[in-house]
C-alpha cells in the first residue's frame, strides 16, 4: 500500500478537497502542530538587569479521520508569536493549529485534531512561556511542547521546541540563578535531551538541544569580544545561545526545523521536502551593542528570549503546520484475456 504525505504551513484559514488518488475506504492520518509563542523584551525593570523568559514550543496532535471523495476539509495554521521589541512587553503567544470535518475547530478527535500553540514568553517577571498543553488539544495522540526558559540574569533563555509525534518538547535553558550570566543560553532540541541550561563561564553561550536523531544543536557563540551570534540548529536542533560581556551585538541562533515527514506536495504545489517539529531560539548576549535578539523558533518552536540590553528584541516563536498522510488508490489492472482465432464460413 502507498503511502502519499502532503503538508500546509500558510498561516491562517483555508480549505482543501481530499485528493483525488486518496483510498477512501482507508482513513487519512492528520498531524497538527501549534505555532511556537516569541521571546519577551529586555528586562530593566531592577537592578541586576535580567534576561527575559523565552517562548514556548506547540503542541502536537494528530488522529486518524474517515473521509469522503471530493470532501472539504477544513484548516486552520496557527502564527507564530512575534517577539518583543520594548523593555515594556511580553512576547505574542503562538497560534493553534487545527483541522475539522467544519469550519470550525473540532471537539472529537472523530472529525479532526487541535494543537495548542506554546505562551509567548514574560517581560517583568522573567518567566518562559508555557509549551502548548497535550491536555489543551485533540488528537488520538498528543505531546506538549517545551517551556521557554526562565530568566535570573543578564543573558537570554532559550526557547522551547515543538511536541513531535512520539515525545514532549524541550524546554529551553534557563540563565543561571547564582552568578551574573551575560552569555545566552540554548533553545530546546527535538532530541529530548535538554540544552546546556546556561553558560558555565558566563561569558560563552550554551549549546542548543539535541536534533531528533541525537546529533548536536546549534554551538554556543564565544563571549568577551566581538560577541559571536549563537550557532542555528539543525534537523529539529535547538538554536546556540550568543556570546556575552563583548563589545558589538551577538544573537541567539534560530532553532531547526524538523525532519520527520518527506512530503511531495507542499501548499498544494507538487515539490518534494521534509517538514517536522523545530527547535527553540537561543538567548542573545548581554552587554551588546547595538542589539543582541533571541534566535527564532524553527517549525513551531518558541523564539528566544532577549537581554537585559535595550534594545534588544526577542525572538519570534516558529509558525504553525498540518501533515497529511493518506492511502493511494491502486490503479485497475485488466488480467491478459486470449481470443483464439476462428474461421467463419
Amino acid at each position: 500500500m502507498a503511502l502519499t504525505t502532503i503538508a500546509y504551513t500558510t498561516t491562517g484559514y483555508s480549505s482543501i478537497t481530499v485528493p483525488a488518488d486518496c483510498d477512501v475506504t482507508q482513513p487519512i492520518n492528520v498531524v497538527c502542530i501549534g505555532a511556537g509563542g516569541g521571546g519577551g523584551g529586555p528586562y530593566q525593570a531592577a537592578i541586576p538587569y535580567g534576561g527575559t523568559g523565552a517562548g514556548g514550543g506547540g503542541a502536537w496532535a494528530s488522529t486518524n479521520l474517515n473521509v469522503t471523495t471530493n470532501q472539504t476539509l477544513y484548516l486552520y495554521i496557527g502564527t507564530g508569536g512575534i517577539g518583543a521589541n520594548s523593555i515594556t512587553q511580553n512576547g505574542g503567544n503562538g497560534g493553534n493549529t487545527w483541522l475539522n470535518t467544519t469550519n470550525t475547530a473540532p471537539i472529537s478527535s472523530s472529525t479532526g485534531a487541535f494543537a495548542q500553540g506554546g505562551g509567548g514568553g514574560l517581560q517583568l517577571n522573567q518567566t518562559g512561556g508555557t509549551g502548548g498543553l497535550a491536555a489543551s488539544s485533540i488528537g488520538i495522540l498528543r505531546f506538549n511542547g517545551g517551556n521557554g526558559g526562565t530568566g535570573t540574569q543578564y543573558g537570554g533563555t532559550g526557547g522551547g521546541s515543538a511536541g513531535g509525534p512520539n515525545y514532549n518538547g524541550t524546554n529551553g535553558g534557563s540563565s543561571n540563578p547564582n552568578v551574573a550570566v551575560s552569555a545566552g543560553a540554548g533553545g530546546g532540541g527535538t532530541g529530548g535531551a535538554p540544552p546546556q541550561s546556561f553558560a558555565i563561564a558566563g561569558l560563552n553561550g550554551s549549546s542548543g538541544g539535541l536534533t531528533l536523531f541525537g546529533l548536536a544543536g546549534g554551538i554556543g557563540g564565544i563571549g568577551n569580544g566581538n560577541n559571536a551570534s549563537g550557532g542555528s540548529g539543525t534537523s529539529g536542533g535547538g538554536g546556540g545561545g550568543a556570546g556575552g560581556q563583548g563589545t558589538s551585538g551577538g544573537n541567539g541562533g534560530d532553532g531547526g526545523p524538523g525532519i520527520e515527514f518527506t512530503y511531495s506536495q507542499l501548499n498544494g504545489v507538487n515539490t518534494s521536502g521534509t517538514i517536522g517539529s523545530g527547535g527553540g531560539g537561543g538567548g542573545g548576549g548581554y552587554n551588546s551593542s547595538p542589539i543582541a535578539s533571541g534566535g527564532n523558533g524553527g517549525l513551531a518552536g518558541g523564539g528566544g528570549g532577549s537581554t537585559a540590553d535595550g534594545p534588544s528584541v526577542g525572538g519570534s516563536g516558529g509558525n504553525g503546520a498540518i501533515i497529511i498522510i493518506y492511502s493511494t488508490k491502486t490503479p485497475m489492472q485488466i488480467s491478459n484475456v486470449t481470443i483464439s482465432n476462428t474461421s467463419i464460413t
